[in-house]
């Protein structure tokens, strides 16, 4: 990975890893290695988003539904984590940086709304794709709808990588609505029809 003129940008969420990382892997093969990371943490510290890996469905909000969702979200003065997961959350950036710098790139952490951030960096890189994980909660799928519309007006696209799940649901062996009601028989089909990637 080269940081001299990067060609694409990986957005970090909760993946705050290089190894094993579906959206890294793909901005390296799609842009010859010349990758950089952003990392955006909230505006407020106490802010750090709760683990987006919970949660499920795609949003499909108004603007206006969300915003009142996110007022009453948080009550005023109480922070979204604790000190200690700040703390953790401190001491994770300061190991990804360290990947970072030792596969010869960068990591970019910024604080402010992500939509704003992350369009702003790809703008002044000259990138034209940021790679991410998805994350399936309410406030982070409002949140990539904020990004992609912001890079689209900067003609940037947002390529979202499939990596919180083992088995990606369109390599199962069935439908979603045929979901075994026992394990046991999710497992046995499974196990004769997939490979974990």
């Amino acid at each position: 990975m080269a940081v001299s003129s990067p060609r694409a940008l990986v957005w970090h969420r909760t993946d705050f890893r290089l190894h094993d990382n579906g959206a890294v892997r793909a901005a390296a093969e799609a842009a010859d290695g010349a990758v950089v990371g952003v990392v955006v943490l909230p505006a407020d510290p106490r802010a750090v988003p709760r683990d987006c890996r919970t949660g499920s469905g795609a949003v499909k909000a108004s603007r206006r539904r969300a915003d009142r969702v996110r007022a009453f979200a948080t009550p005023p003065g109480v922070g979204r984590c604790s000190p200690r997961r700040l703390g953790h959350t401190l001491q994770a950036l300061e190991g990804l940086r360290d990947d970072w710098d030792a596969a010869g790139s960068a990591l970019f952490v910024m604080q402010g709304e992500p939509g704003a951030c992350v369009s702003a960096l790809a703008e002044a890189l000259g990138v034209r794709a940021v790679h991410t994980a998805p994350c399936l909660a309410f406030d982070e799928c409002v949140e990539n709808a904020e990004v992609a519309r912001a890079l689209e007006g900067v003609d940037v696209s947002l390529v979202v990588h499939d990596e919180t799940t083992l088995i990606a649901p369109d390599d199962l062996p069935f439908s979603i609505d045929d979901l075994p009601d026992v394990f046991s028989t999710y497992r046995r089909q499974v196990e004769r029809s997939c490979r974990v990637p």
